[in-house]
């Protein structure tokens, strides 16, 4: 959300989830600036962002996501991101679920 509401001046951005079998599907979209293709594949990579040039207009370390992917992974789940320049980007994760049933005892 974070980085969504840091990369998007105008437009929207939307979040929420769906279950999808044995799994529930978050997401985050937003018509922000957009990720280049080539920068798909490191942002999550420690110390990584889409915006490495040396004239950089954000802040941060470059963690935020590589921290996001761990938790996601220890989990269980995947991380991935659909994005076009212009246009923006909708980042997924999928974390397992698992059905609690509450069988309450019977009193004896």
């Amino acid at each position: 959300m974070k980085n969504a509401i840091k990369f998007t001046n105008t437009g929207s951005i939307e979040f929420g989830y769906e279950r999808k079998g044995k799994s529930l599907e978050f997401f985050v979209k937003d018509t922000g600036l957009g990720i280049p293709e080539k920068q798909k594949e490191i942002i999550f990579e420690r110390f990584r962002q889409g915006s490495e040039s040396h004239s950089r207009n954000y802040e941060g370390a470059g963690l935020g996501l590589s921290i996001s992917k761990a938790y996601v992974e220890m989990l269980g789940g995947k991380i991935w991101v659909e994005s076009k320049i212009g246009k923006g980007s909708i980042f997924y994760f999928t974390i397992p679920y698992k059905s609690i049933v509450n069988k309450k005892k019977k009193p004896s």
